[in-house]
């Protein structure tokens, strides 16, 4: 048995410390390396600034800190910007270095930008013998892999439906903000560019990725958004309230059209407080999955502490369950970046799926 993968994990905000904290608890793995942004945070014990107790690393601010501390792996989990710029020389950097990358981050659309991201990547990744391989909720394991898993129970697919939901008067003070909650309306465009650029590069690579995988052909993918009003003050725990009339909650939809019909609708429903609750839900937080086709099918994935008794919280962690489906899969790379050859890794479709053409070309 191999000795532990060496683990840093670049981001210490919701999902890097929700990884952080999966990390110190498998034995499989050893945490060798932090890295912040805040100055408050740089130079502290990672463990004391998640509330966990020291873990001896010091959190980072220069990322040659991480290289030097010779991680088999960097999990990359910084906020994502709008612009790639940043993420695309950070990420390159490490790989460069022979350092395996997995992100949470939209990377696994790279063969639909139109800058040569995917052979830039792939080149300088193999140079470096290191591998990058993007994973998360959505993009790749709800809005695709599951998708594509659950087609496997279909004859025939005639669209598609998949919402992301997500109570936010929970989440930290930097996504809220960049959400644009409790802004009146016309104060809000902000967050609405940041949601926007964001499930644009997330949401819609699962629809071209469906897609391709099923053989539909796709015309375009189309997006809109809508802005929900706080009916009433919204308290929060962690953060100022949301006044009544002020901007409560978010949805951005993404169509992938074919043949001029809507083929997949994938929209991420952002709300606070229980007014805004959509009728979808069954949980603060959970995807819903609806396939019209023969048969037709509909399932929610609900993710929280406990199925027993519906828990939000992990005792001592203000962690919400959601941030962890994030992280898991990134941890659950680990292996495959580590062991596997140098490139861009993408995850291969479910084996038995729904196929508009079931011969083989």
């Amino acid at each position: 048995m191999r000795e532990p993968y060496r683990v840093a994990v670049w981001g210490i905000g919701q999902v890097g410390g929700a990884a952080i904290r999966e990390v110190v608890r498998l034995d499989s793995l050893e945490l060798v390396g932090a890295l912040g942004y805040r100055a408050e945070k740089v130079g502290r014990d990672v463990g004391e600034v998640l509330g966990m107790g020291p873990l001896g690393v010091e959190v980072a601010a220069d990322p040659a800190a991480l290289v030097a501390a010779r991680p088999d792996v960097v999990l990359y989990a910084p906020l994502d910007p709008v612009d790639w710029k940043r993420t695309d020389e950070d990420i390159l950097s490490l790989l460069q270095a022979g350092i395996n990358v997995v992100t949470s981050l939209a990377y696994e659309g790279l063969r639909y930008r139109d800058d040569g991201a995917l052979e830039r990547f792939e080149q300088l990744a193999k140079a470096g013998g290191a591998t990058l391989y993007a994973t998360g909720v959505n993009g790749d394991f709800i809005g695709e892999r599951l998708v594509t898993t659950l087609s496997g129970l279909c004859s025939e697919v005639e669209h598609i439906t998949m919402k992301e939901i997500w109570r936010s008067d929970f989440v930290g003070s930097g996504l809220f903000d960049q959400f644009g909650f409790g802004k009146p309306l016309d104060q809000a465009a902000l967050g609405e560019e940041f949601l926007m650029t964001g499930l644009e590069r997330y949401h819609s690579v699962s629809i071209r990725n469906v897609a391709r995988h099923m053989g539909v052909v796709l015309d375009s993918v189309e997006t809109s958004s809508l802005k929900l009003v706080a009916p009433a003050d919204i308290e929060r725990s962690n953060g100022p309230s949301i006044r009544a009339g002020t901007l409560g909650g978010r949805v951005i939809r993404m169509s992938g059209i074919s043949g001029g019909k809507e083929f997949y609708r994938s929209e991420g429903i952002f709300y606070c407080g229980e007014d805004l609750k959509p009728a979808e839900v069954t949980a603060d937080t959970c995807w819903y999955i609806e396939i019209e086709g023969r048969p037709s099918l509909r399932t929610t994935v609900v993710a929280s502490a406990s199925t027993r008794d519906n828990r939000l919280h992990y005792a001592d962690d203000p962690t919400t369950p959601g941030f962890y489906a994030i992280a898991a899969p990134m941890i659950q790379a680990i292996p495959v970046v580590v062991e596997g050859d140098p490139g861009v890794w993408e995850h291969p479709p479910a084996a038995l799926h729904y196929r508009r053409e079931l011969r083989a070309l």
